[in-house]
């Protein structure tokens, strides 16, 4: 292991872990045994120990959806959320264990500044997808609303696909969504992206 891939495997190992649990419940001593770190090179890494890490990894899960949505292809909308389904599914399958969305377990945290960068998160997935209907042709005050309804959606049906051990949530929302973006679209008479 290079000292160069301590840091972000840390990070997505910290995102793994908050996605099985919670921020609260994670041990960094337990996570740095878990992946063959030293404790040294953690905090060489994470001086600010275990919040600055979780603060990593949320950001670290808030750029990859922040990449999804970018390249997200609005004529087939769905997309997205039936790729971030069958991950969820494979997930499962693969661990046996149901994940939930390691944004919405850091809102939910006991650290102020843990749950102010899982509300960045949120505030820039909003804004993005804001931004791509926008520049479709959707009111912006609509946009806005559509952004913050597909996050809110998504993560409820995360969090009731854990609840219930499958993905049906994920899926009805997934279509839901993407028929509301699909008419939001239409009406505003849109070209193409």
């Amino acid at each position: 292991m290079t000292t160069s891939s301590t840091r972000p495997r840390m990070i997505r190992a910290a995102a793994r872990f908050i996605s099985y649990s919670s921020v609260d419940a994670m041990s960094l001593r337990a996570l740095a045994a878990a992946e063959h770190v030293p404790m040294g090179s953690v905090y060489h890494h994470f001086p600010g120990g275990r919040g600055e890490l979780v603060s990593e990894a949320v950001r670290y899960v808030g750029d990859r959806i922040l990449e999804r949505i970018h390249a997200a292809d609005l004529d087939n909308i769905s997309e997205p959320f039936s790729s971030l389904a069958e991950r969820w599914r494979r997930t499962r399958d693969e661990t046996g264990r149901a994940v939930s969305c390691p944004v919405v377990a850091a809102a939910l945290s006991g650290q102020r500044d843990i749950r102010e960068t899982a509300h960045a998160v949120f505030d820039a997935w909003a804004a993005a997808i804001a931004a791509r209907l926008t520049r479709a042709g959707v009111d912006g005050s609509e946009a806005r609303e559509l952004g913050w309804a597909v996050i809110a959606s998504w993560e409820g049906a995360v969090t009731l696909a854990r609840a219930v051990g499958h993905t049906d949530p994920l899926d009805s929302v997934g279509r839901h969504l993407a028929a509301t973006i699909t008419a939001k679209l239409s009406a505003a008479g849109r070209g193409q992206m």
